[in-house]
């Protein structure tokens, strides 16, 4: 008998070594695994580039996407890409400027939001950037990126994207485009901006917005939700050829003191396709005084 347990005591502690070892084992693989997959994951990842590829926290902030292929090497026919891994708050203090790109797409890998509260200026600004397409479509779900500025701001040039100083033949499509910009109509400002040109004689011209959701960013109600502001102390550097297609552009209203536009449209702007839209609000609204005008494009 004592033979026996002692026996046992032996098997049973060899056993024993045995399972720790495996259960060491097994914890070291995942330590391993857990610091791999953390050196990898980047809220965004660029890839294509000329010498820019890598992993990034911030499209707009310092030391972000904007501000590196701005002021990076020549990217001469590249075609970027630039894939939105996570939800990112922006600061949208760098713009984007022109570059020699063949093409410049922002897109996101699942649903995700871009987001800031910026004030008197835009959240996502294309300075001159010609061929940006940003791509909201994710497959098997649909629209899976919004990019949303939270401001209430009345300062004339809050916005959630602006294109201004020559942006052409850039592209927002399958987005949640949300913005709550007070600015009254004639003032710069909206959820979306075709702005002025200062740099170029040529406008901001056959730019695309196509089957995106442009609402409210908070509860407050945008005045309006795309304007058109250009230039036009010549006919060559109005905005000419945008299009707006296939939008659902809904609920702005601002506070009911001030009259509304979906689509505000100013001199300095040419033949325009604004087609297809959806222009609606989900729930009544009312103006708070007397001559207060409703609008869905003007």
């Amino acid at each position: 008998p004592c033979n026996y347990i002692s026996n046992t005591k032996i098997i049973y502690k060899s056993n024993l070594k045995k399972v720790m070892k495996s259960l060491l084992s097994i914890l070291v693989i995942t330590i391993f695994l857990f610091l791999s997959s953390s050196k990898t994951f980047a809220q965004i990842t660029v890839t294509s580039s000329i010498g820019l590829d890598g992993n990034y926290t911030t499209l707009t902030g310092a030391g972000g996407v904007f501000e590196t292929f701005n002021s990076g090497p020549a990217q001469t026919s590249a075609f970027i890409r630039v894939k939105i891994n996570a939800n990112i708050t922006e600061s949208g203090a760098n713009a984007l400027n022109e570059g020699t790109w063949a093409g410049f797409q922002i897109s996101s890998t699942n649903v995700y939001t871009i987001s800031g509260t910026v004030d008197g200026a835009p959240l996502i600004d294309l300075n001159g950037a010609d061929s940006v397409y940003i791509n909201g479509f994710v497959e098997d779900i649909g629209i899976g990126l919004t990019i949303s500025n939270l401001s209430t701001s009345s300062l004339a040039g809050t916005s959630t994207i602006r294109l201004k100083n020559g942006a052409t033949t850039n592209e927002i499509i399958f987005c949640n485009v949300l913005g709550s910009s007070q600015t009254a109509l004639n003032t710069e400002g909206g959820t979306i901006v075709i702005g002025t040109d200062v740099i170029t004689p040529f406008g901001n011209d056959y730019n695309r917005i196509y089957q995106n959701y442009i609402g409210p960013a908070t509860s407050s109600l945008p005045v309006k939700a795309i304007m058109g502001l250009g230039s036009f102390n010549t006919a060559a550097i109005r905005n000419d050829n945008n299009f707006f297609e296939n939008n659902n552009i809904y609920d702005f209203f601002g506070s009911g003191a001030v009259s509304t536009s979906g689509i505000n449209v100013l001199a300095g702007n040419n033949a325009w396709v604004i087609a297809g839209n959806k222009i609606y609000q989900t729930a009544p609204r009312v103006f708070t005084s007397a001559a207060l005008r409703y609008s869905g494009i003007t």
